[in-house]
């Protein structure tokens, strides 16, 4: 799925590249790197959130820690919303 999405971003940025006209090109990349990009950073951080959450359940915090692959202290503060 990751690579899905990469290939998702990809296509958007080779999509930049291909706008003829300079200044609509560079409020297309404006607009990606101002609106969509925070958005789904945003967004992301939420599912993460909600994973970890999930995960949570009748498990400790290093046992998540150690699903995920990620320390202990990374794992609260995704649990914290940080």
């Amino acid at each position: 799925m990751s690579d899905q999405i990469a290939t998702h971003i990809d296509a958007a940025l080779a999509a930049l590249g291909e706008i003829s006209d300079p200044l609509e090109r560079e409020r297309a990349a404006r607009r990606m790197l101002d609106t969509l990009l925070p958005d789904a950073a945003r967004k992301a951080k939420g599912v993460r959130q909600e994973v970890v959450l999930k995960l949570r359940e009748g498990r400790t915090l290093r046992e998540v820690a150690a699903i995920l692959d990620l320390t202990y202290a990374r794992v609260d503060q995704i649990a914290k919303g940080r």
